[in-house]
């Protein structure tokens, strides 16, 4: 039964997750895996059965025989059942409050606002070969190839290409700011750019808050000009005179960029990671072989615009592929993809684990009533009650719990500290999921 239920689980789990954990697909039960389960399996049974047979071997039988023998030899082994059904409270109370936390910081990530719409929007990758494109000049020229034929398709309304797509990694850089030499000791933060086309921010619909998008007259021979986040802007230009300032981020083909507009703050490197200051270069003065394409589509559904951005693509160049095709809210899935499997595989142990507890509980009252019965006979005869008895059955199995329920917060607790690290938007002592 095990091993169908461990069959058929792991085609459900690899069913849910999909395709938002890398090689999901691949997961499998095979021979090694249940080779292992099944000796540790056995080993555990062979183990926690041959402490009671000990046991037995050393039974005094005549003090067995005795009228109410039963009741008194049993007390220590009830004892054991008892501990044994409060470490089972207990550690199912572990893996709830685990997966409630997960799940609530799961749903915190789900309502996170990105900075961008990710709704009717394609993507796609290009890798400009360095021998087809070997200067700035010829990938500048592809650039605006392929942005002009995108554009005047029937159904889209705009297109952007940049070096990084939303969430598709980091890539930060020192810079400096005019006229703001720093102080001994003095360190920045690292800020984190983008080169991007003008109609990039418009496909992404990123909130302009001051001054201006880049257009395309911030052309490879104009002078340099650049847009930064919210939380740049407020970091180095507290005042809020970001605009007209200029900024050169380290290099030697690096320029001096005047900042031309400031937009709102976009989690592009990790929706669980902090919004940090970041800087929109024009892609035609600072271009890139490495290329994502975003193209929002008109009607709001962008697996129709598929066929067509390959074909014009192919239209600009015949041997260069469009890869890793996909809407931009599949890669807003992806991101979660971590988050969404420790969420369910939480919630999927800690479900098993309060079976156990309940199975545990219910099989250590039933046993403790069956061998007081004659016990609970002579109270009923006394005078005791149906309500006192159910009371004297109730109370040993709440006594119980109460215990689990103590040991497994305090458990519960210290887990919680070390998961900190791992939670967004939920502290680690949120008192709703310890409820």
């Amino acid at each position: 039964v095990g091993l169908l239920l461990a069959l058929w689980g792991t085609d459900a789990l690899v069913a849910v997750v999909g395709d938002g954990l890398p090689r999901a697909r691949a997961v499998r039960l095979d021979v090694p895996s249940v080779l292992f389960t099944l000796a540790v399996s056995v080993l555990t049974g062979v183990l926690f059965g041959l402490v009671p047979a000990l046991q037995a071997r050393h039974a005094d039988l005549h003090a067995a025989m005795r009228e109410g023998a039963r009741a008194t030899g049993s007390h220590r082994t009830g004892r054991v059942r008892a501990a044994l059904v409060v470490a089972q409270v207990s550690l199912a109370l572990v893996l709830l409050v685990g997966a409630g936390l997960f799940v609530k910081s799961f749903l915190a990530l789900q309502r996170l606002d990105a900075g961008f719409d990710s709704e009717g929007v394609l993507t796609g990758q290009l890798e400009l070969p360095e021998v087809a494109y070997p200067d700035k000049a010829r990938q500048v020229a592809f650039q605006q190839a392929l942005v002009a034929r995108l554009q005047a398709l029937p159904g889209v309304e705009s297109v952007g290409l940049t070096n990084v797509l939303p969430l598709g990694g980091e890539m930060d850089h020192s810079f400096d700011i005019e006229g703001r030499p720093r102080q001994p000791g003095e360190t920045w933060k690292a800020v984190e750019f983008r080169a991007v086309t003008p109609g990039y921010l418009r496909a992404l619909r990123v909130t302009l808050q001051q001054g201006r998008l880049l257009e395309d007259r911030d052309a490879p021979d104009a002078p340099w000009a650049v847009v930064i986040n919210q939380s740049c802007a407020k970091l180095f230009w507290p005042q809020g005179d970001a605009v007209g300032h200029r900024m050169k981020l380290h290099g030697p083909d690096k320029q001096w960029a005047t900042v031309v507009g400031v937009v709102g703050d976009v989690h592009e490197w990790g929706l669980d990671a902090p919004v940090r200051p970041a800087a929109y270069y024009a892609l035609s003065q600072l271009p890139f072989p490495s290329l994502g394409v975003a193209v929002r589509a008109k009607s709001g559904d962008p697996k129709a615009l598929h066929a067509a951005v390959e074909a014009e693509v192919r239209a600009v160049d015949a041997d260069l592929p469009l890869f890793d095709v996909q809407p931009l809210t599949r890669r807003m899935a992806d991101a979660l993809g971590a988050q969404r499997l420790a969420a369910l595989l939480l919630g999927v142990f800690a479900a098993g684990a309060l079976l156990l507890a309940a199975l545990g509980l219910s099989g250590v009252i039933a046993f403790s009533v069956a061998q007081r019965t004659r016990e609970l006979g002579i109270r009923m005869a006394l005078g005791a009650g149906r309500g006192d008895v159910l009371r004297l059955v109730l109370g040993q199995g709440l006594r119980l719990s109460l215990t689990g329920v103590a040991v497994g917060l305090v458990l519960s607790l210290a887990l919680s500290r070390l998961l900190g690290s791992l939670l967004y938007g939920v502290s680690v002592d949120d008192p709703w999921t310890f409820a």
